[in-house]
Parts: C-alpha cells; sequence; structure tokens
C-alpha cells in the first residue's frame, strides 16, 4: 500500500467537531432556558406539560446538524476512496463506503462501491455495517446515514424542543395531605399549594434538543436520555445522537487505517 493521504479526511472531521462542539453549547442554553420557564409555569398556572403533537422545527439547529452529517458522511467516502487509490487501485464515481440496515442489501450494492479494497478492508467494512459485528459502531453509521439523507433529499431535520416534568417531595409531610398512592407527579405542585408544605415540592424538568423524524426514532438504538422509553416514546437527543456518530466514524477511520483521524 502505497502512502495513505488522511489529511482532507481530518479536516472534515474537525469541521464536523467543531460545529458539533458549537451545536451542543447553543443548545444547553437553549434548554436551560426553556427548563427555567417551564419550572414557572407548572408553579403557577399549567396543569401538565406535555410535548406538542405538531414541533416547531428550531431551524438554526437543524441547519447544524445537516453540516455535521453531511462532513461526518462524507469523510467515510473519502476514507474508502483513498484506501482505494492507495492500494494502486482506481476509485471512481462508484466508490464510497457502503452502509446498509440489511445483510442482503449490502450483499447486492456493496460490492461495486469497495472494488479495489483489499480483502482484510472489505472485511472490516462488513463487520461494520449495522448488521455486523461491531455493534458500538454500525447502529450510529445508520443514524447517520438516515440523518444525512433526511437532509439532502427530504427536508431538513425535525428538531425540536421536548421536555418531561415532574415533581417530587423533599421532606415530610403529613399522611392527611398526601395520598399513599401519589409519591411523585406535578400533581403535587397543586395537591401542597397554600399549605405550610408548599415549599418540600421540588419540580423536575429535564429538557432536550431532540429529533422528531418516525425514521429516526424507530432505528435509534437508544442514547440513555429521559426521552427514550422503549416501546412507548423514542426522542433522540440531537448533540448525543451526533456525538456517536463522530465516534463511530472515528472508530470506523482506525479500524480501516490503523491510525487515530
Amino acid at each position: 500500500m502505497s502512502d495513505l493521504q488522511l489529511a482532507g479526511i481530518s479536516a472534515k472531521v474537525g469541521r464536523a467537531r467543531a460545529t458539533l462542539s458549537d451545536l451542543e453549547t447553543s443548545t444547553d442554553y437553549h434548554c436551560e432556558a426553556e427548563a427555567r420557564r417551564l419550572e414557572i409555569a407548572v408553579r403557577q398556572q399549567c396543569p401538565l406539560v406535555m410535548d406538542a403533537d405538531q414541533p416547531d422545527t428550531l431551524y438554526e439547529y437543524a441547519v447544524a446538524v445537516g453540516e455535521v452529517a453531511y462532513n461526518l458522511r462524507s469523510a467515510l467516502d473519502h476514507l474508502v476512496w483513498q484506501l482505494v487509490d492507495a492500494n494502486g487501485e482506481r476509485p471512481g464515481p462508484w466508490t464510497e463506503f457502503p452502509i446498509f440496515r440489511q445483510e442482503r442489501d449490502y450483499r447486492q450494492s456493496a460490492k461495486r462501491k469497495l472494488r479495489g479494497l483489499t480483502d482484510d478492508q472489505l472485511q472490516t467494512v462488513e463487520a461494520l455495517q449495522p448488521f455486523g459485528d461491531e455493534i458500538s459502531v454500525g447502529p450510529h453509521l445508520w443514524m447517520l446515514h438516515a440523518i444525512c439523507n433526511i437532509d439532502k433529499h427530504r427536508h431538513l431535520n425535525v428538531v425540536s424542543t421536548h421536555s418531561v416534568v415532574g415533581a417530587h417531595i423533599e421532606g415530610e409531610v403529613p399522611a392527611e395531605l398526601v395520598p399513599r398512592s401519589m409519591t411523585r407527579g406535578v400533581g403535587l405542585v397543586y395537591l401542597l399549594r397554600g399549605t405550610d408544605y408548599e415549599h418540600l415540592v421540588k419540580v423536575d424538568v429535564a429538557v432536550g434538543v431532540c429529533f422528531r423524524d418516525p425514521d429516526l426514532e424507530r432505528a435509534s438504538p437508544g442514547y440513555g436520555s429521559p426521552f427514550e422509553t422503549v416501546g412507548v416514546i423514542n426522542r433522540p437527543p440531537v448533540v448525543l445522537v451526533l456525538k456517536s456518530c463522530l465516534d463511530a466514524v472515528l472508530g470506523a477511520a482506525e479500524r480501516l487505517t490503523g491510525e487515530a483521524i
């Protein structure tokens, strides 16, 4: 293998990392402000706070998501091109890093895309597929692929605020004031309002900026956030998803090159 050129790939990954860092800072600020607003709303008037059925897209964040996804997805395609070239073979318009969720689809389409890779490299790419052995990489590459396709071919990814609001009691409250079955929930705010124990009710607010596309909700492997409950609701958190996509791309690049990008 001749010298492998990774500088351009590294630059793309670096750009994605910088955009993601700015996105995280901005969404953290947004979520902190929204959490304060929701707590005040619950304490003052709102009997229940739920997600809107038709969420407002946060367009600035949606555009940034597309930029991160594009640079990461493109870095993988560039990587295959550079590998083929370094092998002394000729890459072409067909050359790209395939990502297929189903093995049968991979078998039908991947061979041409990977023409010029060595047998070892082919085995590695297959292991990195969503159906492959690298479970810490494959599912997140599929999320990256889906995010990128939505942004390129359909519309901006639906990125919106998602909130989970509850309450709990910190301290001792007379049993006659609170039913034994009611230990948590925003109802505690109203149950103890105006009593000497009102200050013991702590409002719990979790706010995140999440994907709201059905395809992503179905595909999401889960990111351990408060906004994901398997079988009930799945709101993949934007920053956690993109961080996992970034890690997956870095892992794939290191597996294929032996070098950290």
